[in-house]
């Protein structure tokens, strides 16, 4: 978080953060993080099962954020009627799956941002910077993070390079180590704070 001491010296900044750590989905709360020191003032955490519990958490929080960042992995799908027990084979047969789509945090957070900011990543295959863009303008966020994933880029190495997208900029940044890509994604959610 050394980019953003650099930056701001006074007052605190609250920020959602939505994360996904070895396969389990966190939801992080910095409710009061000192813009002057790397020391988080009092900070909430949590393991969440279901996106719908994700978006409940989301909301509740960023009445009292400054920003939300959305790194979470959550399906753009979910089961239309989940069991509530294990299905056994040969007495339950399961031919099919209904999915319906699952409620959209990010374009939820930021239809309700007013002033606040709200940051996305977008995790893509091909045309990274325009799906960037076209996330962008649909989730109606402030910044979004865009990468290339696969082929071992991104998932499980230690860099990764990106694009800052917003509505003015597209901003490519160099392979960094993910440590110091933080630090840029909280600087670049500063600058569009403005």
């Amino acid at each position: 978080m050394t980019g953003m001491r650099k930056r701001v010296t006074a007052g605190f900044l609250s920020i959602v953060c939505l994360l996904f750590f070895s396969g389990m989905v966190s939801f992080l709360e910095l409710s009061r993080l000192s813009r002057d020191t790397d020391e988080i003032l009092g900070a909430n955490q949590r393991s969440i099962r279901l996106a719908r519990e994700m978006l409940d958490a989301a909301l509740a929080s960023f009445q009292q954020a400054t920003m939300a960042i959305c790194a979470a992995a959550v399906a753009d799908y979910t089961p239309a009627h989940p069991a509530e027990h294990k299905l056994k084979k040969g007495i339950e047969p399961l031919c099919s799956i209904e999915l319906v789509p699952t409620e959209d945090i990010l374009r939820t957070l930021s239809e309700r941002k007013g002033s606040r900011t709200v940051v996305g990543f977008a995790a893509e295959t091909d045309d990274v910077v325009a799906n960037a863009q076209r996330k962008l303008s649909s989730k109606h966020a402030d910044l979004i993070v865009g990468n290339e994933v696969g082929g071992g880029r991104a998932f499980g190495t230690d860099d990764n390079e990106v694009w800052f997208v917003t509505a003015d900029d597209v901003r490519a940044v160099p392979r960094l180590s993910k440590d110091r890509l933080a630090d840029e994604v909280l600087d670049d959610a500063l600058k569009a704070r403005g």
